[in-house]
Parts: C-alpha cells; structure tokens; sequence
C-alpha cells in the first residue's frame, strides 16, 4: 500500500515516517506488527499533540510581543516627552542665559555712568566744600594750633617773609590803636571835654583794620600756609 503525503508546514511530509519520527522508539518487533493504518494514527496523535504545545508556545511568544511591542510603544511616549521637556528647558535656558546677559551689559551701563558722574562731581565738590564755612573753619582750627610751624615755613620763601611783614605790621598797628583808644576813652570818661589836641597828644590813629575783601577760603593756598600738611588727606 503506497502512503499518501501532506503537506505540514509548507514541506512535503511521508505520514508513515513522521509518525515514526515523532513516535517514542519501538522495539523491532512492534515495528513489524505496526500496520500503515496504525503508525498513520499514531503520527497524528502525536502530532496533534505537539501542534497543541506548539501553538500555545506560539499564542505566549504573541502575547510576549504585545507586551514587548507595548513596553517599546511606552517607552517611545517617555522618550519624545523627555525630549520635549529637555527642548523647553534648553529653550528656557537660552532665554534665561539672553535675560543675564542683557542684566549684565545694563549694569555695566549704569556702573560706566556713576563712574562719570563721579569723575564730574569729585572735582565740584571740592571746590564747593572749599568754599564752605565749615572748610573755612576747618583751615581755621588746624591753623591755630601750628601758627609757629606756619611762620617758619612762611620764611622759606620771599612771599612768606612778605606775608610776614604784613602780619606783623598790621598786628603792631592794631595794638598800637587799641592802646591809643583805650587811653583816650579812660580820659574822656574823667574829663568829658576831654580832646587830644587841647592835651597836646596826636589825633586818634585810623583804625587799621584787615581789608573789608579778605581772601576766599577756596582761594587760600593751603601748601602756602601748611607747608608739611598732606592736603590730599585732608579731605
């Protein structure tokens, strides 16, 4: 009796082989008494059998793709959500790094003009404190207490020594008249028609006062009058 094929899995099969293929071993003796008809049914029950394992294998490596293909479909969806969010924050960070920038030449602006306005007003100020009571008085009490370093170092120079000269006769006057007057007025208090001419003494003197323009305190020369001062500390 000449066997039939089939066709399984897309390859030409001899049944009686299979079923001896797939069959557990048999003795020879059980081989010879096996008919056509029984290795047939028993190669496919066999076979049968491992169609059932195999496509339950098949239908868990399907559901283990789905899951594998959904696994991946999620991680694309975390991948393109991170990449987006890294999009915003370097987008975010460009925007912040322009903002700092931007800062940072204005403040350089506003330092450069405080710097020139500084620049401007140093010098104006000076000269305006310079021209103040209060520096006016300042000069006053730093020179009261070193009127003799003062003279000494007005003798260092022609002009000091005239400025001397000046002082000083302008101090012997001013006593001189105060004397005079002092005299005067003690007589004329004892004798009302007290007059100096009808004692025979000289006419009360002019009183030398210092001339009514007197030098501006912005005016005076500082290294002039305080020779060893260091003026540049002096503000």
């Amino acid at each position: 009796m000449k066997s039939r094929s089939v066709s399984l899995f897309r390859r030409t099969v001899n049944p009686v082989s299979l079923g001896l293929t797939i069959t557990p071993p048999l003795d020879k003796e059980e081989i010879w008494v096996l008919s056509p008809r029984t290795a047939i049914r028993r190669a496919v029950h066999s076979l049968s059998e491992a169609f059932i394992l195999a496509s339950s294998d098949s239908r868990l490596l399907d559901e283990g793709h789905d899951d594998a293909q959904t696994l991946m479909a999620g991680l694309k969806e975390q991948i393109a959500d991170l990449e987006k969010r890294l999009g915003v924050a370097v987008q975010r960070g460009e925007t912040v790094q322009k903002r700092l920038s931007d800062v940072e030449a204005a403040h350089r602006v506003v330092e450069e003009e405080l710097r020139r306005k500084a620049e401007e007003a140093g010098p104006a100020a000076i000269q305006a404190f310079r021209g103040s009571e209060d520096f006016a008085a300042e000069v006053e009490q730093i020179i009261s207490g070193r009127r003799e370093e003062i003279a000494l170092g007005w003798l260092q120079t022609s002009e000091g020594e005239a400025k001397l000269d000046d002082e000083g006769a302008l101090c012997f006057q001013l006593g001189q008249y105060g004397m005079q007057k002092s005299l005067y007025d003690l007589l004329a208090k004892r004798d009302p028609s007290f007059s100096a001419q009808a004692w025979g003494l000289p006419e009360l003197m002019m009183n030398p006062e210092a001339p009514a323009e007197t030098p501006a305190a912005d005016t005076l020369p500082l290294k002039f009058l305080l020779p060893n001062l260091v003026i540049d500390n002096f503000f």
